[in-house]
């Protein structure tokens, strides 16, 4: 498969990373213009990040240190949602 995030939601993803909640998240085949809708849940949770992303008939999950620099944090939020939307993260059947 190989999608990526929309421009939209990079860009939104940014934000998301340092606040709880839910969030529609979106991707796309680059050579196609139909949009995957997916759900993320961000939770803070002291010095940690918890994320949670059902797409692609999957639950995908994972920790990330709330203290690294905003940029690093949207980088390795953005791999592992991608990485998840590609069949390349670990999780559970929805």
């Amino acid at each position: 498969m190989n999608v990526h995030l929309t421009a939209v939601s990079e860009e939104l993803l940014m934000a998301w990373v340092i606040i709880t909640g839910n969030f529609a998240i979106k991707f796309q085949h680059p050579q196609s213009p139909t949009r995957i809708t997916g759900k993320l849940r961000v939770e803070q949770q002291g010095h940690q990040v918890r994320l949670e992303l059902r797409a692609f008939d999957s639950v995908n999950t994972c920790t990330l240190p709330a203290g690294q620099a905003r940029t690093t944090l949207h980088a390795e939020a953005k791999r592992f949602v991608e990485d998840c939307a590609n069949g390349r993260g670990l999780g559970v059947a929805a």
